[in-house]
């Protein structure tokens, strides 16, 4: 494996887990700017064409078709072996939105089993990429975005967002602002850098410097998390987008799962997309030394958060298991801090609060109040209204998770 020290120095190594201090863990290469074979063209225009499609009595067939058309005369090893990993994450993001638009087809049964051709080329890419089959943070967010002015980087502002479920503005702007994220906490993935650099070196100046890079970014990151609200809709966003973002594990409607025709007749539990599958977040937590969960939990890797990683792809997992190691000079130059490192890290923890209260305000107003009031006038309302897209219970696990991060606040 590649020595992970080698990144406090060279972006170039950083490339190669599709990560760089610039645009941190999105492609450098917006959607339009990777050109797939030519027989994904049908998909392509299958997703460009989604919502108008999603809104037949007959979409479910369409979808199948479209995926048949795809295999005419090529094995699905083939199909998935000749994309290089540009255009494998583009043939994910694709593939995802036929899986969700199938699945949770409006006016229809949520569906229990997904035709094979969907199932099993959704499957072989994400097989490939090493995480799920199912639309994710990364399907819609990190790699579905194209740029309105190529001159100016990847700003909400600045976001053409390429596929929605639902066509409206509110669905664009909810993915371009988590998008921005992504691209605002490259400065975070900057400053572990230094810091890590600089406690190599024994260099207490750069070790504050990389942690005021990091802070400055997370503060960056929550004041576009702020934003959200300009221009999306809670009753929109859970009334109609929140649904396509969900999984099928801790879901009423699929209380089964899915059956992956071609692959399993075994039902599948996946989780919806989650803010808990940002790698730059779950970055955050390895940096800082946050520990999520119960002893056992750790000791089994089985939190929920654990678990999220599973959602994110195979190269941004070793980033995450590389900087557990690579963070150890910086672990122990922790152990005996000055003033100025102590005053340094604890603001990084407390911007990495900053970023999670922001989220705590923007789940209150795009789910809990909109749960709330619907079930205010419907009897029949559940209380797992209140879930996250991930199907977690949000209020009691995202206060933990706060409390977690900052725990590791050192004394000053």
């Amino acid at each position: 494996r590649l020595d992970f020290a080698l990144c406090a120095t060279c972006t170039m190594e950083l490339s190669q887990y599709n990560a760089s201090t610039d645009y941190g863990f999105l492609p450098k290469k917006s959607y339009s700017e990777v050109e797939l074979p030519v027989r994904w063209q049908c998909i392509e225009a299958t997703c460009d064409n989604l919502v108008t499609t999603l809104k037949q009595d007959n979409c479910r067939d369409n979808f199948v078709d479209s995926m048949q058309q795809l295999l005419d005369g090529v094995s699905i090893d083939t199909l998935v072996d000749e994309l290089s990993d540009e255009q494998l994450c583009k043939a994910y993001h694709l593939v995802c939105m036929v899986i969700n638009s199938y699945v949770w087809a409006p006016g229809k049964k949520a569906a229990e089993r997904l035709p094979a051709p969907i199932a099993t080329v959704g499957h072989a890419l994400a097989t490939r990429l090493g995480t799920k089959p199912i639309t994710t943070h990364h399907a819609v967010d990190v790699y579905n975005w194209d740029l309105l002015d190529d001159s100016k980087p990847p700003l909400a502002d600045n976001i053409k967002v390429v596929h929605t479920f639902t066509g409206t503005p509110d669905e664009a702007w909810f993915f371009a602002v988590t998008t921005e994220i992504e691209y605002r906490g490259a400065g975070a993935i900057a400053g572990m850098m230094q810091a890590i650099q600089g406690a190599q070196n024994d260099n207490t100046k750069a070790v504050v410097a990389g942690l005021e890079d990091i802070t400055t970014a997370m503060v960056a990151c929550r004041a576009t998390m702020k934003r959200m609200h300009e221009r999306l809709s809670p009753d929109v966003f859970y009334g109609k987008i929140r649904l396509f973002l969900a999984g099928w594990r801790n879901n009423e409607l699929l209380p089964n799962g899915v059956i992956y025709e071609g692959v399993s007749e075994e039902p599948q539990h996946f989780y919806g997309a989650s803010a808990g599958q940002s790698t730059l977040i779950a970055a955050m937590d390895v940096f800082l030394g946050v520990k999520h969960g119960t002893a056992e939990e750790q000791a089994r890797h089985s939190h929920y958060l654990d678990e999220m990683r599973l959602y994110t792809p195979k190269w941004h997992r070793a980033f995450l298991s590389d900087l557990t190691t690579a963070r150890k000079p910086f672990a122990a130059f922790l152990s005996n801090p000055s003033d100025d490192i102590a005053k340094a890290f604890n603001a990084t923890v407390a911007a990495l609060k900053g970023f999670r209260d922001e989220h705590m305000s923007v789940v209150t107003r795009f789910i809990l109040n909109p749960a709330r009031k619907a079930k205010a006038s419907n009897d029949s309302a559940t209380d797992k209204a209140e879930q996250g897209t991930g199907g977690t219970d949000l209020v009691q696990f995202l206060k933990v998770v706060r409390s977690e991060g900052s725990a590791v606040a050192l004394p000053e």
